[in-house]
């Protein structure tokens, strides 16, 4: 049974310089949402742009550089799988490296 995009992130949170969302959705609804969460160093979320696809992928570089794994669900995340270092899909509530 692959594992749920949580128990993916409790289980490498140590293997990782630090976990970061960056998402569509609005930053203020979702820091809002997760306010008390500690699995994330840094919440982004859509401010001016909307951070889906290519704007994704240009936001995560700016800030982060080439080097990055990614998870993602969304068709939208297609050209951030092909740059990601490692790139991983959620299906059906589950994680699974592409």
């Amino acid at each position: 049974m692959q594992p749920t995009v949580a128990e993916f992130l409790r289980n490498r949170k140590a293997q990782y310089n630090s976990i970061v969302l960056v998402t569509a959705s609005p930053e203020d609804f979702v820091k809002r949402i997760l306010h008390n969460d500690t699995t994330f160093d840094e919440i982004h979320g859509t401010k001016d742009v909307n951070l889906k696809g290519n704007n994704k992928l240009q936001f995560i570089r700016d800030k982060f550089g080439e080097e990055f794994h990614y998870i993602g669900d969304s068709s939208a995340d297609t050209h951030i799988f092909q740059a990601a270092r490692k790139a991983f899909r959620v299906k059906n509530g589950s994680i699974h490296e592409l």
